[in-house]
């Protein structure tokens, strides 16, 4: 039996998270797989079935041990919790070190302790990024002895090349996704704003804007569209119609979204500081976040080359990931461990 500890919804509505455990249920279901996936205090967001079983939260749920245990089980966290059971294997997805490198404070570190304690009890690791191996392993190097799988997240078959899509804003813009905490550099987007003065900015996701953000693009208010959250195929049409995403994070396990805009045809720009963006193809457009006149060089080039130069390139690169594979590769290694 598979259990999956559901504790990713009561911890985000939505994100890339939410998203890789959403499709690992859609795969099971559709291939028939034992296993039961457990929410607490609510039914499931991701799941509408009979597999879905709810749990009472205890205090303080998301630091404990998972409370559910069953003989001969493999147990998979959606949020780096184990189950202690010597016949019980543990499977863990380490998506980044996002919390250890870019975000301080007290719960910050409880929460890579608990990390690292799940890492740690882990019979096999599921790593989403050679990058993120690379990390873990400098942080950790003693884990260089645990089972170590890479396995780069997939995007939906949803995203794809439209060569008729309108332009619902009748305007350039380009497209921001994603939280807009300080890593994520959402100050580069607003530069970008302020040099294409023709230019629209769509932001998708990331939640409400704060006083102190609206703060900052107080005189850009008018060509910053805000939409809270998009559907696979309303963010398949933005990407068609956008001039490109603007992905300018410092730090990422995968980037999703990059590879989501690869698929559609639109041209992408991110950091060079972001370790996971080192293997991108050379046509994939980078900034460097230290030098400020290398925004501007970057987007005057953008703007004045045709994409259909690299479009075929771009959707064929793309293709290499699909949540299908992702999740082949995952039942591959659930089933090492079946008994």
């Amino acid at each position: 039996m598979i259990l999956i500890d559901g504790i990713i919804e009561n911890l985000q509505d939505y994100g890339g998270v939410s998203v890789y455990f959403q499709k690992l249920l859609i795969y099971l279901e559709v291939n028939k797989v034992d296993y039961r996936y457990y929410t607490f205090d609510k039914t499931s967001n991701l799941l509408n079935n009979s597999h879905n079983e709810v749990l009472k939260s205890r205090a303080l749920e998301r630091v404990r041990s998972f409370p559910f245990q069953e003989k001969g089980s493999i147990f998979h966290s959606s949020y780096y919790r184990t189950i202690k059971m010597k016949d019980v294997k543990n499977i863990v997805t380490l998506h980044d070190f996002t919390h250890e490198h870019k975000i301080p404070g007290i719960r910050s570190k409880l929460f890579t302790i608990q990390k690292y304690l799940s890492l740690k009890n882990a019979d096999a690791i599921i790593c989403i990024s050679e990058s993120t191996r690379n990390d873990m392993l400098n942080i950790y190097p003693e884990f260089i002895k645990k089972r170590i799988v890479i396995i780069p997240n997939g995007i939906s078959s949803e995203f794809r090349y439209l060569p008729k899509v309108q332009n619902i804003y009748n305007k350039p813009f380009f497209i921001f996704i994603g939280s807009r905490a300080d890593y994520k550099r959402f100050d580069i987007a607003l530069d970008a704003l302020r040099i294409l003065k023709d230019y629209s900015l769509v932001v998708v996701g990331g939640g409400r804007m704060s006083d102190k953000e609206a703060e900052k693009y107080n005189d850009l208010t008018e060509r910053v569209i805000i939409i809270k959250h998009a559907q696979e195929k309303e963010l398949c049409e933005l990407y068609n119609s956008a001039r490109f995403l603007l992905y300018p994070s410092e730090y990422e396990g995968f980037g999703i979204p990059i590879y989501e805009a690869m698929a559609c045809g639109c041209p992408v720009v991110v950091s060079r500081q972001n370790p996971a963006n080192f293997k991108l193809p050379e046509y994939i457009y980078r900034i460097d976040l230290d030098v400020k006149s290398d925004l501007d060089k970057v987007l005057n080039s953008l703007i004045t080359t045709n994409k259909e130069e690299y479009l075929k390139e771009s959707i064929e690169y793309s293709s290499k990931f699909s949540w299908e594979k992702t999740h082949e590769s995952t039942l591959r290694l659930y089933q090492e461990y079946i008994t």
